[in-house]
């Protein structure tokens, strides 16, 4: 299938430009976290040794534990939001955003 040149608009000068596509901040730190939780998994599940011994520290957690292991999960997911707002807010404060 051929497009012939001729039939084609001729390009506006008078058009504006278009915008900067955004940069998704928290796209970009989420798909940090997947990859790093990716090769976390890849590295106890790779290794027999390492793979028995995670399994038997999350077996062998008592209560105090399990809650201690909620509130680092939720301590960094607040980091990652804190630190996705500090990004965005330095994006727009320096004209990044666009």
């Amino acid at each position: 299938m051929t497009t012939d040149t001729a039939t084609l608009p001729a390009p506006d000068p008078q058009a504006a430009p278009l915008p900067r596509p955004r940069i998704r901040v928290g796209a970009i730190v989420w798909g940090l976290v997947l990859v790093a939780w990716g090769a976390l998994a890849l590295r106890l599940m790779t290794d027999e040794g390492t793979r028995a011994g995670a399994i038997d520290w999350l077996l062998g957690l008592s209560p105090l534990g399990w809650i201690a292991v909620g509130l680092l999960a939720v301590g960094a997911l607040v980091t990652l939001l804190a630190i996705t707002a500090l990004i965005r807010r330095w994006q727009v404060r320096h004209g990044a955003a666009r």
